[in-house]
């Protein structure tokens, strides 16, 4: 079962439904057509959008001079920026802001080093842009790549083959992820509609049923297709099938609400894992 607290971090962490609560509030309300003008995506979206938004109180329908009108829940958002900042607070280590700050000095206090095409550090030895790392080789997001932005597990009480089907195949995403166009092809495309908005890259290992990864990133959104990288793997155990999730290559700024995030849809996978097995 999703918390409440879930239910509000999964409504506000997408970037156009914040958008959606800051015009409707700044506008003191608006029916959906209007709202709709505002973006680029068609009303339906728009629509879908709301549905989420008033799922998790953030908004409500009021009717108003023979219209329905969509007007924001202060109390509700109040309590949304509890939860955010309740689970910023848990996070170990430094803030975001924390991070953006060593990382611009560090750059600040770097010299500018650039090899020479045809030398050494220069990509390949004649210049060429070095080879991506192999999976698991350092720098490719692998084992031994750099440590993720996000982890997370989760256990699922089903065999593994079965938890595997469901993350890498469209019907499977749909139970927790989102409606997905394709199953999962190494190389292929990876996109998944997660209401109104589009998660996208290229599934960069198909390997059941151990391993899922897969570039991830926002089409129109702050971060590009690919730009990211998501690795599920799957190890059995007595009680079922481990489930761990490392997120790569994330923007400082983005880690603590893909946190949020996966640790929303990772138990819908878990679930959605042993439902298909009952």
């Amino acid at each position: 079962m999703v918390s409440g607290d879930d239910q509000l971090l999964a409504a506000v962490l997408e970037p156009r439904r914040r958008a959606i609560l800051r015009i409707l509030d700044a506008e003191g309300g608006l029916p959906v057509g209007h709202l709709a003008r505002h973006f680029d995506v068609s009303r339906p979206a728009i629509s879908q959008h709301l549905a989420v938004l008033r799922e998790a109180g953030l908004v409500e329908l009021v009717p108003e001079a023979g219209r329905n009108h969509y007007r924001v829940r202060p109390e509700r958002v109040a309590d949304a920026r509890r939860v955010l900042a309740a689970l910023v607070g848990e996070l170990p280590g430094p803030t975001a802001e924390e991070v953006a700050a060593a990382e611009r000095a560090a750059a600040d206090e770097a010299p500018a080093a650039e090899a020479p095409s045809g030398e050494p550090g220069a990509g390949g030895p004649s210049g060429e842009p070095a080879a991506e790392a192999p999976s698991g080789a350092p720098g490719a997001g692998g084992l031994s790549g750099p440590p993720p932005d996000v982890a997370l597990e989760a256990l699922a009480r089903a065999p593994r083959e079965q938890v595997f089907a469901i993350a890498a195949t469209a019907a499977g995403q749909v139970l927790w992820l989102g409606r997905a166009e394709a199953d999962a092809v190494e190389g292929g495309p990876f996109h998944v509609d997660l209401g109104g908005d589009a998660a996208a890259g290229t599934y960069r290992v198909v390997d059941p049923p151990a391993h899922l990864a897969f570039g991830w990133g926002q089409e129109g959104g702050p971060f590009a297709p690919d730009s990211s990288r998501v690795d599920l793997r799957f190890t059995e155990t007595p009680e079922g099938t481990l489930i761990r999730l490392e997120h790569r290559g994330l923007p400082a700024e983005a880690h603590a609400p893909h946190l949020a995030s996966w640790a929303y849809h990772l138990p819908r996978l878990a679930a959605a894992a042993e439902a298909a097995v009952r």
